[in-house]
C-alpha cells in the first residue's frame, strides 16, 4: 500500500466513521486474534493489545461496541465471560475501505 493510499484511508476512517488508528488497531487485533484462536475475551484483547495502555483499550473497546462496530457475546457456559465479534457497521467499515 502506498503512503498516499494509507493517508487516505486513515482519513476516511476518520472523517465518515469517527475511527482513529488506535480504534483500527484495536479492530484488528479482535479480528486476527479471532481468526487465529476462534474467539477472543475482552480482557484477552485488553491484556495483549500494543495499541495502547490497558486502560485506553478497555476504553475503546467499550466505545466500538456501542458504536455498533464490536459485539460482546456471552461465552457459551460462562455467561459471566463475554467474546468478542464484528458486526455489519464494521463490515461496512471494511468495505468502504476496501474501494480506496
Amino acid at each position: 500500500m502506498k503512503l498516499d493510499k494509507m493517508a487516505m484511508a486513515l482519513r476516511e476512517a476518520r472523517m465518515s466513521f469517527g475511527l482513529d488508528m488506535t480504534d483500527l488497531l484495536i479492530l484488528d487485533e479482535v479480528v486476527q486474534t479471532r481468526k487465529r484462536m476462534g474467539e477472543v475475551t475482552i480482557m484477552e484483547i485488553v491484556e495483549s493489545s500494543t495499541a495502547a495502555s490497558r486502560a485506553t483499550v478497555h476504553e475503546r473497546i467499550k466505545r466500538l461496541c456501542n458504536d455498533g462496530y464490536l459485539r460482546k457475546d456471552p461465552l457459551e457456559g460462562n455467561l459471566r465471560v463475554r467474546v468478542l465479534s464484528t458486526s455489519a457497521t464494521y463490515d461496512k467499515l471494511v468495505k468502504r475501505l476496501g474501494v480506496l
